[in-house]
This record gives C-alpha cells, structure tokens and sequence, in this order.
C-alpha cells in the first residue's frame, strides 16, 4: 500500500456544468494506488453534483464524498483540511481545473528536496466552453527561495501545494464568519507561516485553470454589498489584533508588521468604501466612525504602498481605490459621502 502522497480538498456546491472536468484533471495526475486522494466536501448542494460525486467515487477509490448541510466554502473547505490524511496538500474549485500530469511531479521534487510550499501559474478567465483535456506540455522545474525571491503575498489558495503539517503545526485554518476575504486572509496567515521559512518554491508553469463562470455565486454577489462591508471590519479587527502581538514582541520584524500594516489599512479603507455607498444618513457615518475611532481603527496611516499595486495589479479598480486612499482624513471622507449621496439623489 502506498502512502497518501497529496490531498486534494474541493469544495463543493452546485458545481454539476463543471464537476466531470474538475475530478477529470485531479485523476490525470499519475499517482499510483493510494498516493493521491481527492476529498470532496459537498456543501448541501440542491443540483446533481452529489450525483455525480457517487458515481466517481464509486470507480475510483481515490476520491472521497463528505456531504455537509450548507456552510459556506470556508467551513467546506476545513472539513477537507481535517479529513485529508496527505503528506501534502492542495485546493481546487469545483468549476476549475488542474493541467494533467503536473501535481506528482510536483509533490515528487518537493520531497525530495524537503520543500514546505510551492506555488504555480494559473489561467485567468478560462471561458465556459474550454474543458479539460489529457495533454502535457511540457515538464516542470520549481525556483526555490535561495535561488531568487518567490512571493509569498497571493489570494489564491489554490495556487498552492503545502505540507499538511505546515497548516496544522500552525492551526492554519480559514475564517468561517467570512464570506468575502476568506482567501485573502487565509493567505496572509500563509505569507506569516511562510515568513522565516527557507523552503518555499514556484512553479513558474501555468498548472490551474480559473474558470470565470457568470451564474457562479462568487459572480454574482454585489461587490460593494451588506454582507462585503461587515466583513472588511472583521478582516480588520483580525489584522489589528495581529499588528499588535507583532508590535509587542521584543523581537520585532519590521518587514512582517509592515505587511499586516498594509493590510489591516486596505481592510477599513473597503469598509469605509462600502458604507458610503450602504448608509444614506451622514448622522449615522459619523456614529460609525466613532465606534472605529475607540475601537482603535480610524484613522489609520494614508497608504500611500497603494498606489504602485493599483497600477501594477489593480487597473479595474484604479478609480476606486484613488478615490479611497485619502479615506483616513476624516474630513475628505465624509465629504465624498456627501457627494456620493448628491449623486444617488440625482440618479433617482
């Protein structure tokens, strides 16, 4: 019997249009007998993908069907951490898809030389009428961090292979009271893990393909909703929290508190974002800022960082995010709420 090499967590629900290309690419991955398993998280899905996990775990006893009242991806996505029993461990979405013959080449060069974590490329946007197909490129050659700097800063989970024990080790687990972020900060507890660890490589190689689906629910959530401003405050108070046990400790790493700085920062500047367009009453923004105010979250420093990322890697959101960065003087944002609420008047 061979020892589970990697662990696949997909969460799923609802994903029926696409589930046969997801599991159809995790099994292409040429390991043999037990060394790979792909644990599928159903989360109370209401269409036919329950039906079709059966069927693929019924041919391949590699994949193993956990089915779970809905709970949202995060707590799916634990079930998984906590069921896997791989030396390694990946993730992938039940609407995408892995490149065949990738993953074991992988995994296979990260044991052998005692690598933690790898990172790879990804597709962007991939249209709903591309499917998976059982063809190599090509072969695959990893960067470690001695060689030349691999990012550790990413939103993408399943942009990633870790030793499961990276995760346990450090009680790495994703925010389940989060429906917007849970990646994002899932990485950034990633990026602190990783921070002093030497053995951390990239696969340069495009390995993931990201299927842009318009009916998906990631889709069609309301970007600058309810739900997205309340849990940018929590992914703030998260980050603060950390900021100041890292601020505390009398081995202070300039580098790592300047990442959680910069993320606690762009966190309330989206809250704030998001609530001059959710509240209609200048009255209540001012409560609001009040209450960040003793909670010790307003104001915060201008992030000034912001502005080379959103050139570099926020172009769609430029607009946005100048409009923002001047958020922390008290003063400019209250007037922009009151512009935003002349113009709401207007387009009624």
């Amino acid at each position: 019997m061979n020892k589970c090499l990697l662990s696949i967590i997909i969460p799923v629900y609802n994903a029926e249009r696409f589930l046969n290309d997801c599991l159809d690419s995790c099994l292409c991955q040429d390991f043999e007998g037990d060394e790979l398993e792909i644990v599928c998280v159903n989360d109370g899905s209401t269409d036919g993908s329950l039906k079709i996990l059966n069927e693929y775990s019924h041919k391949h006893s590699s994949i193993k069907v956990i089915t779970k009242e809905n709970g949202g991806v995060s707590a799916a996505r634990n079930v998984g951490i906590k069921a896997a029993s791989g030396e390694y461990i990946c993730f992938c979405d039940a609407d995408d898809f892995f490149e065949a013959h990738y993953l074991k080449d992988i995994v296979t060069i990260m044991k052998e030389q005692d690598i933690c974590s790898t990172s790879f490329g990804a597709r962007y946007n991939v249209p709903e009428g591309k499917h998976f197909e059982n063809i190599r490129e090509g072969g695959i050659q990893l960067v470690t961090r001695d060689e030349k700097k691999v990012p550790l800063s990413s939103s993408a989970v399943w942009g990633w292979i870790h030793k499961r024990s990276l995760l346990l080790d450090n009680n790495m687990y994703f925010k389940e009271d989060l429906a917007y972020g849970e990646d994002y900060y899932f990485q950034y507890e990633l990026y602190c893990a990783l921070y002093h660890e030497k053995k951390v490589a990239r696969a340069d190689d495009i390995i993931y393909n990201y299927r842009y689906v318009n009916s998906s629910s990631m889709h069609n959530k309301t970007i600058f909703g309810e739900r997205h401003m309340k849990d940018m405050l929590k992914m703030a108070v998260h980050y603060l929290e950390n900021l100041i046990k890292l601020e505390s400790n009398p081995k202070k790493d300039k580098e790592l508190i300047q990442h959680t700085q910069d993320r606690y920062c762009i966190a309330v500047q989206a809250y704030l974002f998001d609530m001059s367009l959710q509240l209609n009453d200048i009255g209540k923004i001012k409560d609001e800022i009040k209450i960040l105010e003793m909670k010790k979250l307003y104001p915060y420093k201008i992030p000034w960082f912001n502005l080379i990322r959103i050139i570099k890697n926020a172009p769609k959101m430029m607009v946005v995010n100048y409009i923002s960065i001047l958020f922390p003087i008290k003063a400019y944002y209250l007037l922009w709420c009151r512009i935003v609420h002349i113009l709401k008047k207007i387009k009624k």
